[in-house]
């Protein structure tokens, strides 16, 4: 070996300090490692802890959410039951009212039962009476027929034994008799319509042969000559026009009286036979 390649030695103090440099570099880079290590396990536990912060976050604000939602299940179902309430206190109510209407039908119902029964009973004796009523107006009739009874005699029809033809028939008859049959027809005539409460249209004055009927309808009469007379005065062509008259008018009063009956009347100028059939058909219809 050369002198050259040799190198000096150090002294003892020298390698004791760099073993002693040497110890404290080791240990230093010991320390160092070991920094290192908790340094990463620092580091690992504070990106755990902030991983685990960013959970806590989450499901702080999943909880946030979660309680504006039960929020508003809970605001739903507080309206959801105050609805039930109310629609429990309608229905309340409305059964309440129910109960009032059912027992109002309930008396109303018996009233109208008890309003039928006197309206049956009523009807009973309204049927009752108005057969009392038929058979007494049939009976008056009856008496009135009595009292002035029409004759057929081979087609001659007469009234208390007095002959009184059709209307067309008068000339060359006893005007006398012909007054006398008028008024007991006049007579008749009113009587039997306040038997059958049926008010003549044209109104009678019954005065035995000096009758008269009045003519209330007609506007061309004047107020004083409207009443005419059922009895013939041939002396005055005047007055046998108005005897005309009023015995068509008296025909017309028969026809109406038929008519109450559901007559009908082909020839009104036939008086009394008119006025027969009409009796024969009211004698009939109460006896039905």
């Amino acid at each position: 070996m050369s002198n050259q390649e040799q190198r000096v030695s150090y002294c003892l103090k020298v390698l004791e300090r760099i073993c002693v440099t040497d110890k404290v570099i080791r240990r230093t880079e010991k320390l160092i490692g070991d920094t290192q290590v908790k340094l990463e396990n620092l580091l690992k536990e504070i990106d755990s802890e902030r991983q685990l912060r960013n959970h806590i976050q989450e499901i702080e604000a999943r909880i946030r959410c979660l309680n504006k939602e039960h929020s508003l299940v809970k605001a739903s179902l507080q309206a959801q039951d105050d609805r039930s309430s109310q629609n429990d206190r309608l229905i309340q109510e409305t059964s309440i009212d129910m109960d009032v209407q059912r027992e109002q039908m309930r008396i109303d119902y018996k009233c109208l039962e008890s309003k039928r029964n006197n309206l049956n009973e009523e009807k009973i004796n309204l049927q009752t009476n108005n057969f009392h009523l038929i058979l007494r107006r049939n009976s008056l009739i009856m008496q009135l027929c009595q009292i002035y009874p029409i004759q057929n005699s081979q087609g001659k029809y007469s009234i208390c034994n007095v002959h009184l033809p059709d209307s067309e028939d008068f000339k060359g008859k006893n005007n006398f008799h012909l007054s006398v049959a008028l008024g007991y027809v006049c007579h008749f005539l009113v009587m039997m319509s306040k038997f059958l409460d049926i008010p003549l249209r044209y109104s009678l004055i019954p005065y035995g042969s000096n009758s008269c009927i009045i003519d209330h309808i007609d506007p061309s009469l004047d107020k004083s000559g409207r009443v005419f007379p059922l009895y013939c005065d041939t002396n005055s062509k005047d007055k046998k026009i108005a005897f005309n008259y009023a015995v068509y008018l008296i025909n017309k009063n028969i026809a109406q009286l038929r008519h109450y009956l559901s007559l009908k009347t082909s020839d009104p100028r036939a008086t009394l036979p008119n006025l027969y059939n009409l009796i024969e058909e009211r004698c009939k219809l109460t006896n039905n």
